[in-house]
């Protein structure tokens, strides 16, 4: 019991590399028709080439029923095709808090990192909803001080996404596909904690 609590003290709570053999889509043409930069969905926000939601009927289904047999569902998925050496916002996906999802990233270079940062005392971060309903929390950057930082390779990562992070791209063009989740047994998104009792055996890592 004790050596369990010592790896749960020590766990890296931002981010877990997973390995699994599932494919994230059955046809993976649908990862060029998101790389399209002349689809419909380029945003008016030109530092993303493209961006938009994906459909979980769109995932590869032995994903998702591997998914269910572990007690996770797919809520919703976002995509985010990102330019060389942009920079995005600190925000939270959704309000501040404690919660595990999964990232696949396609394209990048090493120099493509991802930070995460904790809120001083009093810090309030901005609630919005993003163009495609999805809310987020933005925050000021001398409101934080940085906890972390990685190069995300997403085949997939689990990421822990209520802690205020961003991407700062490399040299290469990053397309990164999210998937949030809904746990069976409470009826909302994996806590972190939850993410890594879950998907322990997938872990390359597991003392990371």
């Amino acid at each position: 019991m004790l050596a369990i609590v010592v790896i749960n003290i020590f766990m890296n709570q931002y981010y877990i590399d997973l390995k699994f053999d599932i494919p994230l889509f059955q046809d993976e043409s649908l990862v060029n028709e998101i790389l399209d930069i002349e689809g419909k969905s380029k945003p008016v926000d030109q530092s993303y080439l493209n961006r938009g939601t994906i459909k979980t009927t769109q995932f590869n289904p032995a994903l998702v029923e591997w998914l269910d047999k572990k007690g996770l569902s797919p809520l919703c998925s976002d995509f985010f095709y990102r330019v060389p050496h942009n920079v995005g916002p600190i925000h939270t996906d959704g309000k501040p808090g404690d919660v595990g999802k999964l990232n696949w990233i396609f394209g990048q270079d090493d120099q493509s990192i991802m930070y995460w940062y904790k809120p001083k005392a009093d810090a309030v971060g901005e609630y919005g909803v993003g163009p495609f309903g999805t809310g987020y929390t933005l925050f000021n950057e001398d409101d934080l001080v940085l906890v972390e930082s990685a190069a995300i390779k997403g085949s997939p990562t689990l990421v822990n996404i209520g802690v205020p992070h961003r991407i700062i791209n490399g040299a290469l063009n990053r397309l990164c596909i999210t998937m949030h989740l809904t746990d069976h047994v409470t009826g909302k998104q994996p806590t972190w904690a939850r993410c890594v009792e879950i998907f322990r055996s997938e872990m390359l890592d597991p003392d990371q």
